[in-house]
């Protein structure tokens, strides 16, 4: 008996919802944690009192050390996700392919296009899947194909998982965000003299000027090609790729 698996069963889809629920549980409570860490923070340095305080504040901060935690906690939600991906391809793959090659089966995730040497791997992982769509989707979705593949969101989840598996904990430093902000008041300006509109009908401030704000954060040492990238926001972000990729195999 050989039956194909042409969909995920609901039960399957229903596994991978949970792990996704608990790694946005984790991201949730990550960003409590480092909220509290943040604020626990001293307001300011005092090693060098000659400093301006903003200068101390910098110092205070990016001098601190990182619970290990933060990076463990990162580790778990990628591995979530990461796992998620192998279960679409388990879920895909037949029953006779699961029972002969229960460990080749995992969802591949390639930053460069299979070669001689990396092929054979590449059709271990899905040759137990039959369902034409679902290998088209599986070859649309490989970072190769993206225009910076190593910052494509399956590229990220895989480094992020490999490392926190094989190499170290997650490495998260502490890090800065700047923000220019504008008041509502020059935009305003802007608007009524470029199209003649009616001031009264866009009321504003002229006092507001505008500010730049420094705010400190936790971040990712690297993320795809970048650095510095907070923590929480990055992770949400990729939680939202995560599940697009996973309902575009849910109505296959």
């Amino acid at each position: 008996m050989n039956p194909k698996r042409s969909r995920l069963e609901p039960d399957q889809l229903a596994g991978i919802e949970e792990k996704l629920e608990r790694a946005d549980e984790n991201i949730l409570n990550l960003g409590v944690e480092i909220n509290a860490f943040i604020k626990s923070s001293p307001d300011a340095g005092v090693a060098n009192p000659k400093a301006n305080r903003t200068q101390q504040w910098i110092n205070a901060h990016k001098d601190r050390v990182i619970p290990p935690r933060f990076g463990v906690l990162a580790g778990e939600i990628a591995h979530h996700w990461r796992s998620c991906l192998d279960h679409i391809a388990w879920g895909f793959s037949s029953d006779d392919y699961r029972r002969d090659n229960e460990t080749a089966i995992a969802f591949p995730i390639y930053l460069a296009p299979p070669n001689k040497k990396t092929q054979p791997r590449y059709d271990r992982y899905i040759e137990g899947i039959t369902n034409p769509a679902a290998l088209k989707l599986i070859a649309d979705l490989q970072p190769y194909k993206a225009t910076n593949p190593i910052d494509d969101p399956l590229a990220i989840i895989h480094e992020l998982d490999r490392v926190d598996k094989h190499h170290t904990l997650v490495l998260v430093v502490p890090g800065f965000d700047a923000q220019l902000i504008i008041p509502k008041s020059f935009l305003t300006t802007k608007v009524i003299s470029a199209f003649e509109l009616d001031e009264d009908s866009f009321p504003s401030d002229p006092t507001k000027k505008a500010d730049f704000k420094v705010s400190r954060q936790i971040a990712f040492a690297a993320f795809g090609q970048r650095k510095n990238q907070a923590v929480v926001p990055s992770l949400t972000h990729l939680s939202h790729e995560i599940r697009k990729i996973i309902r575009r195999f849910s109505v296959l």
